[in-house]
């Protein structure tokens, strides 16, 4: 005999962050407060997202400029997740 329980809210669906085995490297790389930082950001994004009361089925790319990095990153909300689909080092402007 098995145990059902009845939950009295839906759990809110989950959204994930997606690196690429290509990416990890990179990411690895990065000094470690600036890895923190991008990491945060992503993840932020990941708990907004699952926030939101109305989802969206389209694919969203954004750029995030993150202690001195961009990052590249899409939305894809069928599989419920952020991919970082870029990284690079911002150089200063002369």
């Amino acid at each position: 005999m098995g145990l059902v329980a009845s939950l009295p809210f839906a759990p809110e669906p989950a959204f994930s962050v997606l690196i690429p085995r290509a990416l990890q490297d990179a990411l690895a790389a990065l000094p470690g407060e600036a890895r923190r930082a991008l990491l945060a950001a992503l993840f932020g994004l990941a708990s907004r997202e699952a926030r939101r009361d109305v989802p969206s089925t389209d694919l969203e790319s954004m750029t995030l400029e993150v202690a001195g990095h961009r990052a590249f990153v899409t939305a894809d909300r069928a599989q419920a997740r952020w991919r970082l689909t870029g990284l690079v080092r911002v150089r200063p402007q002369p």
